[in-house]
């Protein structure tokens, strides 16, 4: 990550377009640079290490000693009261030599209160909820800011070191979340928001970036931090939902530097694969597999005694195995841990699939499979699929996803956010029985008909 430029929010083209064509137009100021309290001796943005109002910590993800938090800084290092500052980042990441587009998440490192605020800004993919931290009595749901309009110390406080089009605008509310929501899910803006009085802490995640952005505003104390991760996302065309798996295989101790290997499942023969952004194609050109590295396709995933070669089409085939009450069977390849260096228990994981049996672009409730467990590496899991719809037996080809995790709960939805494991999308050209064309007659046997 590199620093890109140092200015406001108020310099921003988001900021410019909320006061457009309003009499506030002006507070929009390209070329303002960020602005600190001078009675308190902040110049700057700086690291900080955590501290005792950082929610994130107290709820156990801490780093220690380690400067990991974004704030306010005077020359010295220490963090200090009173700043109305932003910074936007370049991001870059190289994989197996290749440039890759990686993630982001980003969350507060601080406790944030009604009157300040913190907004972060993605050109990647929006912003999605990873997660909501909480402790104690502060584990409810955040609390977007929709009114913000003040500060600590109100107009003769910020004045003393901001300007009147500042104030204008933060007392006209254009600092504030339009979305009263959510503050911001589902677009490249999100906040402010608040995490204290009981509210938790969101963790939020982007991905395909190279452009970051905090804003923080704020008469006293406050703190944003940043990290960068790397993801397997699947590949079925947006209709389907998204799902994303976390690829992570260590973890450091802060304080004591120690590296501490991970456990991270993995589907078929082939490991999950660093994914800049969900994908839209299973095969063919702007797939995943002839874009990113290889690693899905039927043949690697599901067990040979359900796959064989069309050998008109030359692409592999699975038979998805009819049972009794309109069930179907099927069996996946599946590994509970792809890491190497884990010498840790290991510890099951948990394998669930989604068929899309009536072909209408989603996965409807009642084409999931069962939860199968993984207690080894190479195994085979069976997923059996309860459907009470018919197979169209007009299509040869159905849409398929599996998802395998350390944590059961992560996989029971076809959408979302896992922190381990893979998923797997594909295109399973269905077996069908031989179909021809129903004739009726009447009459005995033996009896010819006119």
């Amino acid at each position: 990550m590199k620093v890109k430029e140092l200015k406001p929010f108020e310099s921003t083209e988001t900021f410019k377009n909320r006061v457009a064509g309003t009499d506030l137009e002006s507070s929009y100021q390209p070329d303002k640079e960020n602005k600190f309290n001078p009675e308190n001796g902040a110049t700057g943005l700086g690291a900080n290490p955590q501290n005792r109002y950082t929610h994130v910590a107290n709820a156990g993800l801490t780093s220690g000693k380690a400067k990991t938090t974004i704030a306010g800084t005077n020359p010295a290092g220490q963090p200090k009261n009173g700043q109305a500052a932003g910074v936007k980042f370049d991001v870059t990441a190289t994989y197996n030599g290749k440039p890759v587009k990686p993630g982001i998440v980003m969350t507060s490192g601080e406790d944030i209160g009604t009157l300040e605020s913190e907004i972060y800004t993605t050109n990647g993919t929006p912003w999605d909820l990873a997660a909501i931290v909480g402790y104690g009595s502060n584990k409810n749901a955040y609390v977007p800011l929709d009114k913000f309009k003040d500060m600590n110390g109100g107009k003769t406080a910020i004045l003393k070191w901001q300007d009147e089009k500042f104030y204008n605008a933060l007392s006209n509310e254009k600092f504030a979340t339009p979305d009263a929501t959510t503050a911001g899910l589902g677009s490249q803006v999100f906040g402010g928001y608040r995490n204290n009085g009981g509210a938790g802490t969101p963790v939020l995640s982007t991905a395909n970036v190279t452009e970051v952005g905090l804003y923080i505003m704020s008469s006293g104390q406050q703190s944003s931090m940043i990290g960068i991760k790397f993801s397997d996302f699947g590949d079925l065309p947006e209709s389907y939902g998204m799902a994303e798996h976390y690829l992570r295989t260590q973890s450091i101790d802060y304080d004591t530097k120690a590296i501490k290997q991970i456990q991270q499942p993995y589907l078929g023969k082939v490991k999950a694969d660093i994914d800049s952004a969900p994908g839209t194609r299973v095969i063919g050109i702007g797939s995943d597999d002839a874009t990113e590295t290889g690693d899905e396709g039927v043949d690697q995933l599901i067990a040979p005694e359900n796959v064989h070669i069309n050998k008109d089409t030359g692409r592999p085939e699975v038979q998805l195995v009819r049972g009794p009450d309109n069930t179907y069977k099927v069996k996946v390849r599946a590994s509970a841990n792809g890491n190497e260096n884990f010498n840790g228990t290991l510890e099951k994981a948990y394998v669930r699939g989604f068929i899309d049996f009536n072909g209408n672009g989603k996965f409807d409730k009642g084409e999931e499979s069962n939860i199968a467990e993984v207690n080894g590496n190479g195994q085979e899991v069976e997923l059996t699929f309860t459907n009470t719809q018919v197979v169209d037996t007009t299509k040869d080809v159905v849409n398929f996803r599996v998802r395998i995790a350390k944590d059961e709960a992560q996989v029971e939805k076809a959408v979302g956010i896992a922190y381990s494991g893979e998923v797997e999308d594909n295109q399973i050209q269905v077996i069908h029985p031989p179909r021809g064309d129903k004739e009726e007659t009447t009459g005995k046997q033996g009896e010819l008909n006119q």
